[in-house]
């Protein structure tokens, strides 16, 4: 068991240069003087450093939600512990939502990386009750079930409305 004083710091680095990652991405990629290898990559025309910093990001906290998850479980019991979990991602969808609102766009049509951090965390809540198999099977179906929602419709609404090219409100379920 992992004391809550207990810090990783690789961690922290590995979260800290993703982070840093996403901030320059976000600011320096609008100078023309901004070199292409640190630019978002155009859709379908390859992948460049700057895109790797949200997935890699994603994945540590995917990684470390477990360990948070049963720590504060064997502290608070299984209630509370959901509660803060729920809590704690629709603060995050409530912020991406608000931060459309500040800037005067449609939450439909611009997904947020909040808003999907956030309800992304509430579809994959229950899976940290899985073994590591189930764990795998489900990593590699719901990408899969985003893929059939697509097909049915989803991808002409994704090309039409998202603006954030996210996948959509219902792309929470890839991620």
């Amino acid at each position: 068991m992992i004391s809550s004083a207990t810090r990783f710091r690789a961690v922290d680095l590995y979260r800290g240069v993703a982070i840093a990652i996403m901030i320059l991405a976000n600011h320096l990629g609008r100078f023309h003087t901004t070199p292409k290898w640190f630019r978002h990559a155009p859709l379908e025309q390859g992948i460049t450093l700057v895109d790797l910093g949200f997935p890699i990001f994603v994945f540590i906290l995917g990684l470390l939600i477990p360990f948070s998850w049963h720590r504060r479980r064997a502290a608070d019991g299984l209630v509370h512990t959901a509660l803060h979990f729920l809590k704690r991602y629709g603060i995050l969808v409530a912020f991406g939502l608000a931060g459309n609102a500040v800037l005067g766009q449609n939450p439909l049509r611009w997904w947020s990386v909040l808003s999907t951090i956030g309800l992304a965390g509430i579809v994959s809540l229950p899976l940290v009750f899985l073994r590591p198999l189930q764990l795998l099977s489900a990593g590699l179906l719901l990408p899969g079930v985003f893929e059939v929602v697509k097909s049915l419709g989803y991808e002409d609404w994704l090309r039409h409305n998202d603006c954030g090219q996210l996948g959509g409100p219902l792309g929470c379920i890839a991620w």
